[in-house]
């Protein structure tokens, strides 16, 4: 089902892939999931959406341990 989705989640899911650091990529899939609609149709974006932002804390969280060592 197509989401119909506002020209600034196509805006913001453009900044996402183009951003090279974790934090940039977990800031726009914030704003991704802010301005994704939130409807039934979008429930699936919407749940990878934050499996993605889960992922990359995580990642960010393992990289920060090392960090410190």
């Amino acid at each position: 089902m197509p989401i119909n989705a506002h020209p600034e989640y196509f805006k913001a899911e453009k900044e996402h892939l183009n951003a090279k650091k974790p934090e940039d990529k977990i800031y726009w899939t914030e704003e991704m999931i802010r301005v994704a609609p939130h409807h039934k149709g979008s429930e699936n974006l919407l749940a990878g959406l934050r499996t993605r932002l889960k992922k990359l804390k995580r990642i960010l969280n393992y990289s920060d341990f090392f960090k410190i060592l």
